[in-house]
């Protein structure tokens, strides 16, 4: 199937195409001319997560939400923060911004139980979440 992309001003003007522009190498010609894209070059280019027939396309988004959902709620929050605040940010200053981030992100009791759980081979059970949330395989 092909579907034709480009930008709105609507869209564009929600920063989707700076967001394409840094996050998939033919970005710059998604956002400034209208491509007819077949899905899986777009999937090859890093502009979508995953290419599925339409009859598997609620599947495959409940799929992708249990993988984010599996991690810690707090440190979910805090990568959430970061892609919200440098969206509007040079990159400089984003990049900071993302390190400071990340050092507290690294400094939180979830994530050094992500790291033992992992280095472990078992589900991680989260400090700030501890009779919370049940854990499934």
């Amino acid at each position: 199937m092909v579907r034709r992309f480009g930008y709105e001003t609507r869209l564009a003007e929600s920063g989707d195409a700076a967001l394409t522009m840094l996050t998939a190498p033919e970005g710059a010609n998604i956002a400034l001319v209208v491509l007819d894209l077949v899905m899986p070059d777009l999937a090859r280019i890093g502009g979508v997560i995953e290419v599925v027939p339409r009859d598997r396309l609620v599947d495959a988004a409940h799929d992708h939400g249990r993988r984010i959902a599996r991690h810690s709620v707090a440190l979910l929050r805090m990568a959430k923060r970061s892609l919200n605040s440098i969206e509007t940010m040079d990159l400089q200053p984003g990049y900071a911004f993302e390190q400071g981030l990340t050092t507290q992100i690294c400094g939180h009791p979830d994530s050094r139980e992500a790291v033992r759980a992992t280095l472990e081979r078992r589900l991680p059970n989260y400090p700030s979440e501890t009779g919370k949330r049940v854990a499934s395989g």
